[in-house]
């Protein structure tokens, strides 16, 4: 760990409380406010996968995983936007470097949603001179309320491909994010009128899901394991939230009544331990994981799957804790508004996410193992 990323690693912890008094009315609102999301620039978290040359950090990616879980003490919203915006940093650093200087002017700290999940609807692609005149409506654009750029995943001539458009392109539907958690992602709708987009704003989609050959490690590997380790960080994050709130609702518990020990239920202690020993679990194979991204550079097929699906089942080993979790802290789930409330709202939204669903990636590791070809359409 560097000076540099320790650093990093720190001032999320020292934001945790500001943005814990401000999460409440990012989920009223559906939108993190300006001020946390100027904390998030002015920290530089958004930075630590940039290229250097174009005013970034450049770290592991580890580090970022490491910022999310400490930011998701303070608001699982943020820390969700922390994750997917400093992984889709990643994404935009595999452009040209025409396009870079672009989006990283002047060294910019930026936040890009990606709509990656899907081609978007009603999408319409004319290739015209220099470029392709681009329409359609896409889903899930979170944080597009802070937003400098877009990209969405569209059906060029060529194929699939990220085109990279500016925020102010977009029109954004303000009502439609009514969801169940994640309310502060402000992962809204947006809709895009005939706009033309460069060539060089443009990049293959399996391009992206390949990896490629470069001079920094960073840049090199697929992104499809790595973007699962995006929404497994805020999800384990926010798990170690919640048992975090699990024991100081025990300790209260036990200082209500001082001549009781371990507020006399043994149970309670095990409960307490055993959660916080499987996020810490899924914590560390999480970093691991993403050492073994960063160092194998472009791994094998087999090797893809089975850090997609150990990420998976790592998210999944943190979710069923937190719930456990949550359920022992009693009536101090039900009170609306609550940070423990909210949260377990939250780390279920997260747990929706498709690259987070155990059957997909754990049949394509299985069908490997087995040396059968894995399912069409596992992203791997």
């Amino acid at each position: 760990m560097t000076a540099d990323s320790s650093a990093l690693i720190q001032r999320a912890r020292d934001m945790a409380p500001a943005l814990r008094a401000s999460a409440a009315a990012a989920d009223r609102d559906r939108a993190i406010s300006e001020e946390s999301m100027a904390l998030i620039h002015d920290a530089g978290f958004l930075r630590i996968l940039q290229p250097r040359e174009n005013g970034g950090y450049a770290l592991p990616p580890d580090v970022l995983w490491r910022v999310t879980c400490e930011v998701a003490q303070g608001c699982a919203s943020t820390a969700w936007l922390v994750g997917l915006s400093g992984a889709n940093v990643w994404l935009l650093s595999l452009l040209d470097a025409s396009a870079r200087a672009e989006i990283f002017a002047n060294g910019a700290s930026v936040l890009v949603p990606v709509m990656t999940g899907s081609a978007g609807r009603d999408v319409v692609v004319q290739e015209v001179s220099g470029g392709y005149e681009i329409s359609g409506r896409w889903g899930y654009a979170s944080g597009i309320d802070h937003a400098d750029w877009v990209a969405v995943l569209a059906p060029l001539p060529n194929g699939l491909a990220l085109a990279v458009i500016e925020a102010d392109a977009f029109t954004v539907d303000q009502d439609s994010w009514h969801v169940l958690g994640m309310r502060g992602t402000g992962s809204k709708d947006i809709a895009l009128a005939k706009t033309v987009v460069p060539h060089h704003r443009t990049l293959s989609w399996d391009a992206i899901q390949a990896g490629r050959a470069h001079d920094d490690p960073l840049y090199r590997f697929p992104a499809n394991p790595f973007l699962t380790m995006s929404v497994a960080a805020p999800l384990i994050g926010t798990a170690r939230s919640i048992v975090a709130a699990l024991a100081e609702a025990m300790g209260r518990r036990i200082n209500a009544n001082p001549t009781s020990k371990g507020v006399d239920d043994r149970r309670a202690p095990a409960t307490l331990g055993g959660c916080a020993a499987e996020v810490a679990m899924a914590e560390t194979a999480l970093y691991d994981n993403s050492a073994r991204l960063y160092a194998a550079g472009v791994p094998e097929l087999a090797e893809r799957a089975r850090l997609r699906a150990s990420t998976v089942v790592a998210a999944r080993t943190a979710l069923n804790a937190a719930t456990r979790a949550a359920t022992a802290a009693g009536g101090n789930l039900l009170r609306q508004g609550s940070a423990l409330e909210r949260g377990f709202r939250d780390i279920h939204a997260m747990a929706s996410h498709f690259l987070l669903q155990p059957d997909i990636s754990t049949e394509a590791y299985g069908c490997l193992l087995l040396d059968l070809p894995p399912p069409e359409s596992a992203r791997l």
